[in-house]
């Protein structure tokens, strides 16, 4: 499901002179962001993607925690720029671990990635899921966070950054208030059309897997049950998917 903004995604990831560096994924609960995200992810691999990060409240919700994580995997995913990532921790450690997120990403990920030497035409994805459910806190820290992304894409022009959030107005308005607020390609899942073919295949697809393993009788005695869960489910994957569940 969600084939197109899939492959919308991935042509944007791909693309080495894209119109956009950051593109913004934004929707209600349940519209199926991180599943998005996920695929998107999955689809990529190693090739494209340098790391991701997802945000879920009461347990990874630190924007302190975002750029030590990315800085991390990307070293794990690009071998080239490996030693200057360990030789930049160093530096970032010997210098007190500043928690000011403008010395994290420019400690550990700018210098490295301006300093290195990736193949021409090499891309770097940063997927960072969850935006809305990071901790905000008197500071502003979360406009702080995402400046400080739309920054990084604007200025290295290897990097993609794909950032998926509710439309909380205090995320979107940092976006679109930030001096690089003419890199942001927004998409809302709300104004996508085929939701609901969408919706109606996954449930099609695990009801009928279900009929076919035996002894389950709802598409017998329910023919329009199909129908029926996709017009209930509101446009909500999240919906869908626990009404299958149960």
């Amino acid at each position: 499901t969600r084939a197109q903004i899939l492959d919308d995604l991935a042509h944007w990831a791909q693309s080495e002179q894209p119109s956009h560096r950051v593109y913004v994924l934004y929707g209600q609960a349940g519209m199926g962001k991180s599943s998005i995200a996920h695929a998107l992810c999955q689809r990529l691999g190693s090739a494209y993607l340098g790391a991701s990060f997802f945000f879920i409240r009461g347990q990874f919700n630190d924007p302190r925690s975002l750029f030590p994580s990315l800085a991390y995997q990307l070293a794990h995913s690009r071998p080239d720029l490996r030693p200057l990532i360990i030789n930049a921790v160093k530096d970032y450690c010997r210098s007190g671990q500043s928690q000011r997120l403008k010395h994290q990403i420019e400690e550990l990920l700018k210098h490295p990635l301006r300093a290195g030497s990736m193949k021409p035409g090499s891309l770097v994805l940063f997927v960072v899921d969850g935006i809305d459910e990071c901790m905000n806190g008197p500071d502003d820290m979360v406009p702080q966070m995402l400046q400080l992304l739309c920054e990084l894409a604007s200025e290295i022009s290897s990097i993609r950054v794909l950032l998926a959030t509710r439309p909380e107005t205090y995320i979107l308005d940092a976006l679109r208030t930030s001096s690089q607020s003419s890199t942001v390609q927004w998409r809302d899942l709300q104004k996508e059309t085929g939701v609901d073919d969408d919706i109606r295949l996954f449930i099609k697809t695990d009801l009928e897997k279900a009929g076919k393993a035996g002894g389950f009788q709802v598409l017998v005695d329910h023919p329009n049950a199909i129908e029926e869960l996709t017009r209930l489910s509101g446009g909500l994957f999240v919906w869908a998917n626990t009404a299958i569940r149960f």
